[in-house]
């Protein structure tokens, strides 16, 4: 009689508040899902977290605790561009009209697993 497989645990994710201490893994995500003009460094990261923690948020998996995706999202204004690679500072003469989600990214082996899901709906919650 052979053994029986041992199963293997599927991947399960949990979502929770980006913290500075996440901007490496953050950015270690980008760099894997992104093409590298898109890649935005460190302290760009920081400057989001910094100017809107609420609208930060990292996934990670609940057996490892890495992280394997964030989303980062923010008010802003409609009738001006975000752009990659700068600090976002609220224009003290508008007040914010939308809700933006600036970046979210998933790592590929945890696609499936429901994780940009959770991810969107913490940020709209």
């Amino acid at each position: 009689m052979e053994p029986s497989p041992i199963p293997i645990p599927k991947k399960s994710v949990n979502v929770r508040g980006m913290e500075e201490k996440d901007i490496p893994s953050v950015h270690a995500v980008q760099c894997k899902c992104y093409r590298d003009d898109l890649h935005e460094d460190a302290d760009t990261f920081a400057s989001k977290l910094l100017f809107y923690p609420k609208g930060c948020f990292v996934c990670e998996d609940s057996h490892t605790k890495d992280v394997v995706g964030y989303i980062i999202t923010h008010p802003w204004y409609n009738h001006r561009k975000v752009s990659l690679h700068n600090k976002l500072e609220f224009d003290p003469n508008n007040s914010p009209d939308i809700y933006y989600i600036h970046d979210t990214a998933v790592l590929p082996e945890y696609r499936g697993t429901g994780a940009g899901t959770k991810l969107v709906q913490q940020a709209i919650d």
